[in-house]
């Protein structure tokens, strides 16, 4: 076809360093393409190629479109490469095993590829983890060039098992555990930060930095601390592991204070900034010449902002001609801008026994706490620069603690407390003897403290407060009763024996409940003993014990 023109199907917006190789779809019109890796394909000499298969050339423009599209629209670069080699892997079997690999054909090789990866797996040649990957990935950019109404995944006989993963709800000791493992990594990242400054970065080795809690780290920036003639050389080329680790930790706390993914951080430029209030803390942004004030980066809390500023001033010293927020830097210079695994902070969390959180758990970890100290999605989805669906469905972590709080609050709204003149409170609604109570008992009439004992509005409060009133009242009772002297003709139990029954009933229930009631119940029948006595009753009692 001497028409047809092969377009470009690189990438020219993904970065690469020297050391990669840039993306080339072109592969995919040659029946020989994947024989070759993708640096041998690039540095190929064409009479090495097979003939162009021109029927291939739209389905490769349709999935360099979407790729394009996806790394316009911020999709992490890192994702992107594992989408780019799975297509590669689903390209090879098609050229092995003669396929058409067009754009009519895309869904019949698909599905029979997944057929193919079925029986690798059953063989014990492929792994469950990539015989799902390889076509969730391939599948994904096929549905977007095809625009299948039904994703071509779940055409196949592949099931992930993990695929639906249940949240696990955090009870309150594991929350606090996990809150306080993050604030050690916190702690942990400042501390280096504060440690790794341009004198120290520049000074004599080894580096020893000493953290809050009293260990110390040995940095020899790589070196070998006995005849290494670099030692010598105070400059980047031999100190740029030093910068970097410091980069690292302040790219973590600058993630966990803003709440950006790792590729959008990355991708951030250094500049003038300018802070504006907004919530709880400032949108930053960014100053031009031509203009008073640029577009919002990213939003930040307001204690970061000392943090973010001495770190600018940091990095502008080290990196003066570095366009890059977080220049991370290699031995010749260059930095890779598509992996960043934060080797050097895991290193030194293994090292000292602390918990590593990454970009990932760091952004729920935020979100979850704003969530706890909110109390409002909307409010917090809009400080997690999230849609307030994907806030709840991605990132909320059920949590016990939290959940108390609610269904206590929703029994506040539906069954108000409200001051009762017996022990307890009251849910308010109105007087009413409780089913069954004896014939002589107080009648609740919301005046007389003993009615209320009788009264399905009564309500007792699961504290060491409450057994210490139910046991002062009770006393208060007894010495009602001591004063009774009852006529010959009396029939039946008088009122105040009745409260004081049902008053010791409520404090064998409380008991039973556990150890720490019990102890409750105890102290407070202690307190009775010592002549110490609730503060609601304690007048009544003394003015009882005079009488008597």
């Amino acid at each position: 076809m001497p028409n047809l023109r092969i377009p470009d199907l690189t990438f020219p917006e993904a970065k690469f360093t020297a050391k990669q190789t840039p993306w080339d779809l072109r592969y995919m019109l040659h029946q020989n393409g994947t024989d070759f890796s993708a640096t041998e394909f690039a540095r190929i000499e064409k009479t090495k190629l097979t003939a162009v298969i021109w029927d291939r050339l739209s389905l490769a423009v349709k999935l360099h479109e979407v790729l394009q599209g996806r790394l316009v629209a911020g999709m992490s670069l890192v994702t992107l490469s594992r989408e780019v080699y799975d297509l590669r892997v689903f390209c090879r079997w098609a050229n092995v095993t003669g396929r058409s690999l067009t754009l009519s054909t895309a869904k019949t090789d698909f599905l029979d590829w997944s057929e193919a990866l079925l029986q690798q797996h059953a063989c014990g040649r492929l792994g469950r983890r990539s015989l799902y990957k390889y076509p969730s990935n391939v599948g994904g950019l096929l549905d977007s060039v095809l625009g299948s109404e039904v994703k071509l995944l779940s055409q196949t006989r592949i099931v992930h098992k993990g695929s639906v993963r249940k949240k696990r709800a955090l009870g309150a000791e594991g929350d606090k555990q996990n809150l306080s493992d993050a604030f050690a990594f916190g702690h942990m990242l400042c501390d280096l930060t504060d440690a790794l400054s341009v004198e120290a970065i520049s000074g004599d080795l080894p580096l020893r930095i000493h953290l809050r809690t009293g260990q110390v780290l040995e940095e020899w920036s790589g070196l070998r601390p006995k005849g290494d003639a670099r030692i010598a050389d105070h400059s980047l080329r031999t100190r740029h592991p030093l910068a970097n680790l410091r980069i690292e930790a302040e790219l973590l706390i600058f993630i966990a204070s803003t709440g950006m993914n790792l590729s959008q951080a990355r991708a951030l430029k250094t500049g003038r900034f300018s802070y504006v209030s907004h919530l709880d803390g400032y949108q930053v942004r960014r100053l031009y010449k031509d203009r008073r004030k640029g577009d919002v980066e990213f939003q930040i809390y307001r204690e970061y902002r000392e943090f973010l500023e001495r770190y600018l001033l940091w990095r502008d010293a080290l990196f003066p001609l570095d366009d890059r927020l977080f220049p991370l830097w290699s031995s010749d210079g260059a930095a890779d801008p598509i992996r960043i695994g934060f080797q050097a902070i895991t290193r030194r969390c293994k090292k000292l026994g602390i918990r590593y959180f990454g970009p990932r758990i760091l952004r729920h970890t935020r979100i979850n706490w704003l969530l706890r100290h909110t109390k409002d999605p909307g409010v917090t989805a809009e400080m997690a620069q999230h849609a307030k669906e994907t806030l709840i469905s991605t990132y909320e972590t059920p949590n016990q603690q939290l959940a108390a709080i609610e269904i206590s609050r929703f029994h506040l709204m539906s069954d108000p407390a409200l001051a009762s003149p017996g022990p307890g409170v009251c849910a308010g609604n109105h007087a009413s003897p409780v089913i069954n109570a004896p014939p002589e008992a107080p009648r609740p009439d919301c005046i007389g403290p003993a009615g209320c004992l009788f009264c399905q509005q009564q309500r007792d409060v699961d504290s060491e407060d409450h057994a210490w009133s139910l046991a002062s009242y009770r006393h208060l009772k007894s010495l009602e009763l001591s004063k009774y002297r009852p006529p010959r003709a009396a029939q039946g139990q008088h009122p105040a024996a009745l409260v004081i029954s049902r008053v010791s009933a409520k404090l064998d229930a409380l008991r039973a409940i556990g150890p720490q009631r019990a102890r409750w119940v105890d102290e407070a029948l202690a307190r009775i003993a010592e002549g110490v006595f609730h503060p609601a009753w304690d007048g009544f009692i003394r003015l009882a014990e005079i009488r008597t």
